[in-house]
């Protein structure tokens, strides 16, 4: 495993590792350019460096963020341990992210 200095804006395929120990490899992601992230989250998520995971609240629902490269993907499907997770909140909840807006730094697997 090592760390994640640099990453590239497509992650489908790409397996990490938080520092919890959880791994999961992303199978569907959306690209958000930095300037394309609506001004209340780029002032915060633009402050953090690339390789994080990190919830957000979007209209009240948690969605799961990796930074990277001139903004972040949203996970939108990950398999984690053989299982497909889908949506945002169920994301954030299997990666104990719900909400806390705390970021998470994430190992390549």
């Amino acid at each position: 495993m090592k760390s994640c200095t640099s990453l590239p804006n497509d992650l489908e395929g790409f397996s990490f590792s938080t520092e919890q120990g959880l791994t999961f490899t992303v199978v569907k992601g959306q690209y958000f350019h930095q300037k394309d992230i609506a001004t209340q989250h780029n002032r915060y998520l633009s402050g953090l460096r690339e390789g994080l995971i990190v919830s957000v609240s979007f209209y009240g629902q948690p969605v799961s963020l990796i930074t990277v490269n001139e903004g972040v993907v949203r996970l939108i499907e990950i398999n984690m341990n053989g299982k497909i997770v889908l949506g945002s909140l169920e994301i954030s909840r299997v990666l104990k992210l719900t909400q806390t807006r705390l970021p998470v730094a994430l190992l390549l697997f």
